[in-house]
Formats: structure tokens, C-alpha cells, sequence
């Protein structure tokens, strides 16, 4: 493997490991590992424009747990310390040649399915698996919906079906989601309202935190590692 996609997934690693639940010393340790990645790639006589690519997108995922302001406290050392680290990010940046992300056009049904990066089930858990078909991923909810009565896999399905809802207004005009995938399309109206799959009424009738923050961090990270392999 090209010694930079080995250092780009270094980097998405250690982000991954900074967006978990860790002590300010681990925090201030990993951002200094990510700002020296970045600095060793920028440092390469060459970079393919994809390599570019990733590699602003995952500073932007850094940034996210990076501070943007400094703290007014003599007890919050850490803090600006990992503000002063945000900035020197920040500054690398700016350096960072800008590369049009080419994004898949949606013409089909299909497309827009797999853009919305809906991982499968494996166990209680997300395998980095996506779904790229509108049939599969029905048949798939359809199938959890019939067989099991556990909470993690209606928990699952209800934020599939919000995620799905949610972003039906990304789909080109041109196509309609009634006509191209009726059985979908019905699942999601049927579901979204339905008590015991609706994510927030969910939240509200169970203790389901556990559940759901595993699920966000498990796509959290796999979205993450996508982006250096696509």
C-alpha cells in the first residue's frame, strides 16, 4: 500500500479515537499524533489529488473535536492547550489544496440509497457494509421487522426509516420514491409514526441511550474509514 493511504488511515484511526470517550491527556497525545500525520503528508513530494481529498476531509472531522476559542482559566491548561493545537491544525489547512469532490450523480432510486450510507446489521452492531440497492435494504427492514421483537433491531430500524425520511427532499425531482419503490416507500410512511419504531418516541418510552450512542459511534467511525478507501 502507498505509503500515504497507510498514513491516511492512520489519521482516520486516531480521529476515531479521539471522537471516543477519553481523558484530556489522551485527547492533547492523539491530536498532536494527527497534526504530525498531516504535517508528514503535506511534506510528500507527491500527492495524488484524491489523497488531498481525503485528507481535507478527515482534518475536518479533527476540527470537530478540536476548541476554537481559548478558556479564561488558569485551572484549564489542557483546554488551550488543545486550542493552541486546533489553531496549528487549522493553519495546515489552509495550505491544503482545494479538490472538487465529484460526488456520484443520482439518477435512480438506487443512488440516492446508496449515498444516504445505510450500514447492515451485524449483530448488535454496524459492519462498514452499506446498502446500495433500495430492494436489498427493504427486504432487509422488512425481514427485522417480522422476525424480531428485540429492542436493538427496532431501535435499528427506526433510524434507518428517520434517516430515510428525513432525506427524501435529496431526491432529484425528476424521480419519485412512490413510483420507483412503492414497498419502500410505504415502509417508511407505515414506520415513521409507528410507536415502536419511531426513534423518538423510542427515547422517550425506553432507556435506549446505550443502544443508539453505539449505533451513532459505530457509523461514526465507519463513515470515517470509507472515506480512505473509496
Amino acid at each position: 500500500m502507498n505509503e500515504i493511504n497507510q498514513k491516511l488511515e492512520e489519521l482516520a484511526k486516531t480521529i476515531i479515537y479521539i471522537h471516543g470517550d477519553i481523558t484530556w491527556n489522551e485527547q492533547l497525545v492523539a491530536f498532536r499524533k494527527a497534526l504530525d500525520i498531516i504535517l508528514f503528508i503535506k511534506n510528500q513530494e507527491y500527492v495524488e489529488d484524491k489523497q488531498w481529498l481525503v485528507l481535507r476531509k478527515l482534518t475536518d472531522e479533527l476540527l470537530k473535536k478540536g476548541i476554537d476559542r481559548p478558556v479564561i482559566d488558569i485551572k484549564s491548561y489542557k483546554r488551550n492547550r488543545l486550542y493552541d493545537l486546533t489553531l496549528n491544525v487549522m493553519e495546515e489547512v489552509k495550505n491544503i489544496p482545494y479538490i472538487e469532490d465529484k460526488s456520484k450523480e443520482i439518477l435512480s432510486i438506487d443512488d440516492w440509497v446508496e449515498s444516504l450510507k445505510i450500514f447492515k446489521l451485524a449483530g448488535s452492531f454496524l459492519s462498514m457494509d452499506y446498502y446500495h440497492r433500495s430492494d436489498d435494504l427493504f427486504y432487509d427492514l422488512r425481514k427485522i421487522i417480522l422476525n424480531s421483537s428485540a429492542l436493538y433491531k427496532r431501535i435499528y430500524v427506526g433510524r434507518v426509516v428517520e434517516k430515510l425520511d428525513r432525506n427524501q427532499r435529496s431526491i432529484p425531482k425528476n424521480l419519485d420514491l412512490r413510483t420507483e419503490n412503492y414497498e419502500l416507500f410505504e415502509l417508511i410512511r407505515i414506520f415513521k409514526n409507528n410507536p415502536n419504531y419511531n426513534i423518538h418516541l423510542m427515547k422517550k418510552a425506553y432507556s435506549i441511550s446505550d443502544i443508539d450512542y453505539r449505533f451513532t459511534r459505530c457509523e461514526q467511525k465507519n463513515k470515517i474509514l470509507l472515506m480512505t478507501k473509496e
